[in-house]
């Protein structure tokens, strides 16, 4: 893909900061950020950076990061990035050091913008939904309680069904044992959050997904659900 083609491409998408900008109470900034990390990681969202320095190159412009420079990313602590869309990574840092690649500073990064909308536009389950529906009558809570005795209190609005239809079981396990053989040792949350990138318009919950990894006989890192494991 040629300079002309990625700046045309960088004008358009969003940068991290506008990333989590435009999240709403549906899309809590946690899972947003985690879902980011991981496509970005595993090749499913793509990002641009208008310039990238990597001694003794020198800068170059509109270069689109591979995959494998995000790997091993403390995403979550890396304020820098999602505050300046400033990335540096260490020659010696694990996905560097696996892939080879030197020492490198990208400065002004934007993040694939229909991947981004696809994240706001249902990529999380209902459960997030009734979070977010929680979250509202608590910071609805302190007004009720400043009004008048004599006026009548708030009847909660029920939480929104998703419309959506649950994932095929059999399309589920499908995807997850592609997904497992390109991703060996991935996260149950890598699994589950990219399936719900992968299938947009149908719910898939946790438990399914959880089913569809034992189904594949996959192993799972410490620390995540308890899954069978063959």
């Amino acid at each position: 893909m040629g300079e002309d083609e990625l700046k045309s491409e960088y004008d358009t998408w969003f940068t991290p900061a506008e990333v989590l900008g435009r999240h709403s109470r549906q899309v809590p900034s946690e899972s947003l950020v985690r879902t980011v990390a991981s496509s970005l990681a595993d090749g499913l969202m793509r990002a641009i950076a208008e310039t990238i320095v990597i001694p003794p190159n020198g800068p170059q412009s509109y270069f689109e990061l591979a995959p494998r420079v995000w790997r091993h990313w403390a995403c979550l602590a890396d304020q820098d990035f999602w505050a300046l869309g400033t990335l540096e990574r260490s020659a010696h840092s694990a996905g560097m050091r696996e892939a080879g690649l030197p020492h490198f500073r990208a400065y002004r990064v934007r993040l694939e913008r229909t991947k981004v909308e696809r994240i706001m536009d249902g990529a999380f389950g209902p459960a997030t939904r009734l979070e977010a529906m929680a979250l509202a009558l608590r910071e609805s809570e302190p007004q009720r309680m400043s009004r008048p005795p004599s006026a009548p209190p708030r009847t909660p609005v029920p939480a929104e069904k998703d419309p959506r239809p649950k994932i095929d079981a059999k399309a589920l396990q499908d995807w997850v044992a592609e997904f497992g053989a390109r991703n060996p040792g991935a996260s149950f949350a890598v699994f589950r959050d990219n399936a719900r990138l992968a299938f947009p318009k149908f719910r898939v919950g946790e438990r399914p997904v959880e089913a569809a990894i034992a189904g594949c006989g996959f192993k799972l890192r410490p620390g995540n659900p308890t899954i069978l494991r063959k």
